[in-house]
């Protein structure tokens, strides 16, 4: 599927029929991302390391999704039915839907989040 450059130029109908194949390719594994080379399909921003507590990203030009990262702090947390002090930050994950189910980048952040707690 060639991505679409100029949407606007297309009626609702074509755009809309357009995006389903494109969503249904991308369900089936299919799609491929048009990234320029070198390009990463995963962007990451972190203004965590400047004391944003949690932000959404912008995704570049190129990349299908971008990680936005908060800063880690000190918040009440319950474990093992206890109160105690834990360390969170918040991670928020845009992706573009014409590339990336959003079942998928759920997945992700799901991953992600098992492997951070298990530190």
């Amino acid at each position: 599927m060639v991505p679409i450059s100029d949407p606007a130029s297309l009626s609702w109908e074509d755009y809309a029929g357009q995006m389903r194949r494109t969503l249904k390719r991308a369900g089936q594994g299919r799609a491929s991302p048009p990234r320029p080379e070198g390009a990463p399909a995963l962007a990451v921003s972190d203004l965590g390391m400047f004391g944003i507590k949690q932000f959404t990203a912008i995704i570049p030009p190129g990349s299908t999704a971008i990680l936005a990262i908060g800063a880690v702090r000190e918040e009440a947390v319950v474990r093992n039915r206890q109160v105690e002090v834990g360390e969170v930050c918040a991670l928020t994950l845009a992706s573009d839907h014409r590339v990336v189910d959003g079942i998928m980048a759920a997945k992700f952040l799901e991953r992600i989040q098992v492997y951070l707690r298990a530190l």
